[in-house]
């Protein structure tokens, strides 16, 4: 997820990038950091972007507990997850076979439930010396089997050397960062991105379809969230029943059956697109509630015209014009997702 921070007199996107790695690669982790810099200074910053470098180090305080738990939950969002591998494999953790194996999984946990974050894993194929030693062998031995399990879900990358994986790395976050972020500003906010996430979540898990209605109740079923607001001044009295109609929506297909669950990206929906488009000519730096409720009611569809029938066409208007005036900071509540983070992991 993406945070905003104010930089001179523009806003910029803030990208967490979280690296994961064992204790072996030090050289190509300081090549983290030092290609985030260039980009900073170049592609990202000329985007309106600046990559932020996620580690424990940095990014975490001491506490009582199970230790990468304790770090997982301190870390909070990112955006685009390094894994990096080597002839070391980490330590267990209680959870997993090491550090880097948690993190990998609770990345790709995330990314299959939310779309993020942006997953990028290497392997070194430096030439080292035979192991001298039985926990050494059963390091290197982890390693090629994580890699394998790697490879059957995912691309992974291999680089002979660290000077080479600095340069593959610009390179691959450089394609990221102008061909995916930067074609989505502004971005939504991230409070708001939570809350309809949550709602993908809930269709998944139940294998039904993703719709408008879907939509419309992450919107308004937060009791302090602007959208609402906007609708409870447009229509008193009206939210709970019109709430508790969209929490009894199940989308049908012709033969009665409920329609299953397909996933898709925000950014190519229609609503969202208007409400992009609104956020963009207010030059705020992120869609929030009350971009996306214009959005939805300046679309039309199926949804937006049973909302007339159910509340009057001259309410709707009347929410239109609310919101168009409304630009006070959303209320929207507060809501992150955990990641992970490790050295010698």
């Amino acid at each position: 997820m993406t945070a905003m921070a104010e930089q001179g007199t523009e806003w910029v996107e803030k990208l967490r990038l979280f690296v994961a790695s064992p204790g072996d690669v030090q050289t190509e982790r300081a090549h983290v950091s030092a290609v985030a810099k260039e980009l900073n200074r170049g592609a990202a910053g000329d985007a309106g972007f600046v990559l932020e470098v996620v580690r424990w180090e940095t990014h975490a305080r001491p506490d009582v507990g199970r230790v990468q738990q304790l770090i997982s939950d301190q870390i909070g969002p990112v955006d685009l997850f390094v894994g990096i591998m080597w002839s070391r494999f980490g330590t267990p953790t209680g959870a997993a076979g090491s550090g880097t194996e948690e993190e990998f999984e609770n990345a790709l946990r995330f990314w299959r439930e939310f779309g993020r974050p942006r997953m990028l894993c290497y392997f070194s194929r430096t030439p080292i010396e035979p192991p001298k030693t039985i926990e050494a062998a059963t390091q290197l031995l982890k390693v090629a089997q994580f890699r394998e399990r790697i490879a059957a879900q995912a691309l992974a990358w291999h680089y002979h050397s660290a000077g080479e994986f600095k340069d593959l790395l610009r390179e691959h976050l450089h394609r990221i960062i102008v061909k995916e972020f930067a074609g989505r500003r502004p971005p939504f906010d991230r409070n708001l991105l939570a809350l309809l996430d949550l709602e993908r979540a809930r269709c998944r898990e139940r294998d039904v379809g993703f719709f408008t209605p879907n939509l419309l109740l992450a919107l308004l079923g937060s009791r302090t969230g602007k959208a609402r607001g906007i609708v409870e001044r447009a229509a008193p009295g009206k939210i709970e029943p019109l709430v508790g109609t969209l929490r009894g929506y199940d989308p049908l297909d012709e033969s009665g059956t409920a329609s299953p669950f397909v996933d898709f990206d925000w950014y190519d929906r229609e609503d969202v697109q208007v409400a992009r488009r609104r956020a963009r000519s207010e030059g705020s730096p992120t869609i929030d509630a009350r971009h996306l409720l214009l959005g939805f009611l300046e679309t039309r569809s199926n949804s937006r015209s049973w909302m007339g029938h159910e509340l009057g066409d001259d309410v709707v208007e009347r929410m239109i014009r609310f919101a168009q005036v409304d630009r006070r900071p959303s209320g929207t509540p507060g809501f992150f997702v955990r990641s992970a983070s490790s050295d010698d992991g």
